[in-house]
């Protein structure tokens, strides 16, 4: 990224300065966003996978999910503090598409949320 400095300096009155910045991960989360086919009546499970960057400890707190009458979703521990997956399995109800997103709060200072997108369509097929 480049940044232009406006100065009084009739010598220079505009310098252009390039700026990098380094972006440290906390975690990991594949995928961010998840779709899931399926049809009506019958029940389909997706993963979401969330690591630890760095071998930094890892812990989530689930915070807010806002199709639990659609689907449901577990968060399960496969490494202690480190290493989670997250499924998400469709209700047998579940008839029409809907879309929302899982939101879950960690022990990370700053205290970043993890947001998975999960949309879930009819397949047609």
């Amino acid at each position: 990224m480049k940044a232009v400095v406006h100065s009084n300096d009739p010598v220079r009155p505009k310098v252009v300065l390039s700026v990098y910045a380094s972006v440290k991960k906390f975690f990991y989360v594949e995928p961010p966003f998840l779709s899931i086919s399926f049809k009506p009546g019958e029940i389909n499970s997706r993963y979401a996978d969330i690591r630890s960057a760095h071998g930094q400890e890892l812990i989530l707190y689930p915070e807010s999910w806002n199709l639990s009458e659609n689907i449901d979703y577990e968060l399960i521990e496969i490494i202690p503090k480190s290493h989670y997956k997250v499924k998400f399995t469709t209700s047998p109800s579940l008839k029409d598409n809907c879309h929302g997103q899982l939101q879950i709060k960690t022990n990370i200072p700053g205290s970043p949320v993890i947001k998975i997108n999960v949309r879930a369509a009819i397949d047609l097929d």
